[in-house]
């Protein structure tokens, strides 16, 4: 199996296992008390960041760099991403959570496998290679999979 083929994989059976995980939860239920953030809106979270993965892969494919820039700080952009979304319906959050991972699967298939460990821009401007950040990707929803199951008391 290419390197390639295993992040596209990846991607993809660790959605199928936080799907499973996530089962029928509700989707207002309360995550993170001390900022307001239900299930609906770690999921927002989830995909905003991915978007933001999505950018950097995509400017690499065509030779470029993405960035948030030297502004960019860690929470004042998780805040600003949920306060554009935290109107969104559950079904929207779903909706749009879903749709970008399937586009981080087709933005790893752009790109060249010679390419695949060469150094990428990160989004918050780290650089490594395109498996390392969909790596990171994988740990990141797994990580707010665990506060999510701990807070509805499915651990």
């Amino acid at each position: 199996m290419t390197e390639q083929k295993r992040l596209i994989d990846l991607l993809a059976s660790a959605r199928r296992e936080t799907l499973a995980a996530l089962g029928d939860v509700n989707d207002l239920a309360m995550v993170y008390a001390e900022s307001g953030w239900r299930v609906k809106d770690v999921l927002g979270h989830l995909a905003a960041w991915e978007r933001e993965v999505l950018a950097s892969l995509q400017a690499y494919h065509e030779q470029d760099e993405y960035t948030l820039g030297p502004e960019y700080v860690l929470d004042a952009y998780n805040e600003a991403t949920f306060e554009r979304r935290k109107e969104y319906d559950p079904a929207q959050c779903r909706m749009d959570w879903g749709m970008v991972r399937r586009d981080l699967q087709f933005a790893v298939q752009e790109i060249a496998p010679d390419r695949l460990d060469g150094p990428v821009c990160y989004p918050w401007g780290a650089q490594g290679t395109v498996t390392d950040l969909i790596e990171e990707v994988i740990q990141h929803e797994a990580a707010h999979l665990k506060d999510i199951l701990a807070a509805i008391h499915l651990t």
